[in-house]
């Protein structure tokens, strides 16, 4: 594991990887100190500009767990929206596991 990657971890961030139940789709979201969610490389580096002294190079949306610990990376499912709000009260996530 490069050790670049590891870095925004020290500062608060944690990455998401979300599971699709329509076949093999995986999501790659990362969760900032104060809890944006940011969707895509461009979204990151619009929040990199702004506050912080980490580069775009110290993250990855490579479509895979990393193998980092679970106060680092969080790994779910994301259920149907029906499901959901039968079951999980209409957000269309599992919160198991979740911030």
């Amino acid at each position: 594991m490069d050790p670049k990657l590891n870095r925004p971890f020290d500062f608060g961030w944690k990455r998401e990887v979300v599971h699709r139940t329509n076949g093999n789709a995986i999501d790659i979201y990362y969760r900032t100190p104060d809890k944006k969610k940011l969707r895509s490389k461009l979204e990151v580096c619009e929040y990199l500009k702004q506050r912080t002294r980490l580069k775009i190079e110290n993250f990855t949306f490579k479509r895979k767990p990393l193998g980092f610990e679970n106060s680092k990376e969080i790994c779910r499912n994301v259920y149907s929206t029906e499901r959901a709000e039968n079951n999980r009260g209409g957000n269309g996530i599992n919160n198991e596991n979740y911030f």
